[in-house]
């Protein structure tokens, strides 16, 4: 190792490393004259990561300098990693078990708790100077870190779906953008006036046709007053089929009418493809990672693998003809991007998802008016994206070692241990670079209003995971079959997700049903049983 790299690690505003080396060491003039001992001597970690990232080669320089700073060992274990599912063959087994640190998909979150690779972190390292627990922003930590109301998983990555919309041609109309889902629809219906020539998109492919609906109705079924969302906390029983979901689905129904058919196979890529090409007026969707290629563990696209043996990365986006620019920015488009050419005189806005004026309250079975607002807003997150957890371990000092290197890693390090397909806007502390979270087709301005409107529905509004509980990649499926019966006309609405709320029930029994209702409780901040 040269000199360079032994002085630029300190150097480089980690505050924590010189911090924890002082608080360890201490510094008492009788012991000046003494060798001190470097924070970690003799630990040894072993990190699990999602093969594909390249992370090994990625981390080789800063493992070698935060080794040789604290005195640690680290050895990475690259494991392929899919949505819904624990890596499982003898091998991956045995390092997870081994694993001081893992790093995985976020929409996963619930089953690596059940299989016990995730731990609170120790209170002493959510400090600002370690972790910075608190500039998570504060729908990321509680939705997406958080079990039993304790710090648990720190959040790489985290994308929520955000409405995009012609802002040029609604100023001109005089139009605003949505409050309401009533308002969406009416937008959706009136595009003729405001936007001729254009269509309204929304990702209802089958790989993402779970969460948007689900994105669709938090807002009717989420009530202030409520824990109970996906099922009863208490009974157990499935709410998918409950009025809120009914109302929710059979507006999301007659808006998709309004829309190009070819949306029942739409992604949320082709919806971004679509709006910023000049097709679509109004679309709902998320960003691309910075360099234009997708985010990993998102669904946002088809490149989601199936193949048992593949990571989503290494399979990649499927191959699109592009002949196009990057537009709103003088960069050149990254190989492998998603290129698109943007009209001239093209600006676009960004809104959160709507809300309702009214809310369904379970425990009354009534609707309401929100208490204390005007609108009901929820935000629904961890349906993709990427996150750090440190299982538990019967040594301190290598859980203290393994906090240290995760926010080397994840907080200070991150725009270099981290590919830009692997991280979103997480924190409050990020917001001021959007060039670091979004997509280079978008303009400077359109960049940092895309991050405030994503911070802000983080930020100020209450935010739900998806399907937290154990089994959620089963659950998922039935509600996307009964979607799709809805979608089709073969069944009403309310017939769709009574089915749907029969089989979860059916799979909630196969699974158990103490260990569905536990596992979401853990996630909602409440103890795994009813007291």
């Amino acid at each position: 190792m040269t000199k360079t790299h032994l002085t630029s690690f300190p150097t480089r505003k980690l505050v924590l490393a010189a911090g924890l080396l002082a608080a360890v060491v201490g510094c008492s003039r009788e012991k000046s004259e003494e060798p001190q001992r470097r924070p970690f001597e003799g630990v040894s970690l072993r990190v699990v990561v999602p093969r594909g990232l390249d992370l090994a080669t990625r981390w080789q320089l800063l493992l070698d300098e935060w080794c040789e700073w604290t005195g640690a060992e680290v050895a990475v274990t690259e494991l392929p990693m899919q949505l819904g599912q624990i890596p499982n063959s003898p091998e991956a087994k045995q390092a997870l078990s081994e694993a001081n640190l893992v790093v995985f998909p976020l929409p996963d979150f619930s089953d690596y708790v059940e299989a016990g690779l995730v731990a609170p972190f120790p209170e002493s390292q959510l400090s600002s100077n370690v972790l910075d627990w608190n500039d998570l922003l504060r729908g990321v930590r509680l939705a997406a870190g958080s079990v039993e109301q304790q710090a648990a998983a720190l959040p790489i990555s985290c994308p929520t779906l955000i409405g995009y919309y012609r802002a040029d041609l609604l100023r001109k109309a005089g139009g605003h953008p949505p409050s309401t889902w009533d308002d969406y629809h009416r937008l959706v219906k009136d595009l003729d006036d405001w936007a001729p020539g254009h269509v309204a998109v929304e990702p209802w492919g089958e790989p993402f046709r779970a969460t948007l609906f689900l994105a669709r109705a938090v807002a009717y079924a989420q009530h202030p007053a409520n824990y109970s969302l996906y099922f009863d906390i208490f009974s157990n029983k499935p709410l998918i089929d409950r009025p809120a979901f009914v109302r929710a689905l059979e507006r999301s129904l007659a808006t998709v009418k309004l829309m190009p058919k070819d949306v029942l196979h739409y992604t949320p890529e082709d919806c971004r493809r679509a709006i910023l090409s000049g097709r679509a007026a109004i679309a709902l969707t998320f960003e691309t990672s910075s360099n234009g290629k997708p985010l990993v563990f998102s669904r946002f696209d088809k490149a989601g693998s199936k193949d048992e043996h593949k990571t989503q990365v290494e399979t990649g986006p499927p191959e699109r003809p592009s002949d196009s620019i990057f537009a709103g920015s003088d960069d050149p488009a990254p190989p492998g991007a998603a290129q698109v050419r943007r009209p001239e005189g093209m600006q676009i806005g960004f809104f959160q998802l709507p809300g309702t004026a009214e809310v369904y309250n379970n425990s009354i079975e009534k609707w309401e008016p929100p208490p204390e607002r005007a609108l009901n807003r929820c935000v629904l997150a961890a349906f993709g994206g990427l996150c750090a957890s440190v299982p538990p371990s019967e040594s301190g000092a290598v859980r203290e070692a393994a906090c240290h290197l995760l926010a080397v890693l994840c907080r200070e390090r991150l725009l270099e241990a981290f590919p830009e397909t692997a991280r979103t806007v997480c924190r409050e502390s990020q917001i001021a670079a959007a060039e670091n979270w979004v997509g280079r087709e978008l303009t400077a301005e359109e960049r940092m209003q895309y991050v405030a409107v994503t911070a802000e529905s983080y930020r100020n509004t209450p935010v739900v995971a998806e399907l937290p509980f154990a089994g959620a990649p089963r659950f998922r499926a039935a509600l996307t079959a009964g979607l799709g019966e809805a979608l089709s006309g073969q069944k009403t609405p309310a017939d769709a997700l009574k089915a749907v709320a029969e089989q979860w029930q059916q799979i909630a029994s196969q699974i158990g049903l103490d260990r569905v209702r536990d596992s979401y409780r853990r996630r909602l901040g409440l103890h795994a049983r009813a007291q």
